[in-house]
């Protein structure tokens, strides 16, 4: 799937998607009447696609645990290959949700794209809650009972 945009100002925006090869898609759009276009974004492509040898993108599966080109597949509840969400609590937080099939065990998956630095955030916030967790264990182990605020600090920080 391609769909691409030149804009007035030499600009372009697009999507190159799927499990096509980008080489082969790239080849046959240079023998097009577009090929002046083409010749400008095909370096962009590809040194920047994450490709596997038969194109596409390489991804994890988390079901057979393979790294392979898996193709965009819709969502069970709608026909779209991908959904954007924002949190309504923290505004600055944006994702994408995209449908993903393995070729491989043909298992269905869900990725998500978000930007890079609430991922560093998540990795920081998952080292406090396991800092959180010893030291109210420690807390515990010292006093020899569990007090009922323990009790809550532990609940929040390793919920059953």
């Amino acid at each position: 799937f391609i769909r691409l945009q030149m804009h007035e100002d030499d600009t372009f925006s697009g999507v190159l998607s799927g499990a096509a090869s980008v080489t082969e898609v790239l080849e046959e759009l240079h023998k097009t009447d577009a090929s002046d276009e083409v010749a400008f974004v095909d370096p962009l492509f590809r040194l920047n696609a994450d490709m596997g040898k038969e194109g596409g993108t390489n991804m994890y599966c988390p079901h057979c645990k393979k790294i392979q080109p898996c193709s965009a597949a819709p969502f069970v509840k709608s026909n779209s290959n991908h959904q954007q969400y924002q949190s309504k609590k923290y505004p600055d937080l944006h994702w994408f949700e995209r449908g993903r099939l393995c070729p491989d065990c043909f298992k269905g998956f869900t990725t998500v794209e978000i930007n890079k630095k609430h991922l560093h955030e998540l990795i920081a916030l998952r080292d406090l809650k396991a800092e959180l967790e010893k030291v109210t264990y420690e807390c515990i182990e010292k006093s020899g009972h569990l007090t009922k605020n323990f009790k809550k600090l532990l609940e929040l920080v390793a919920p059953k």
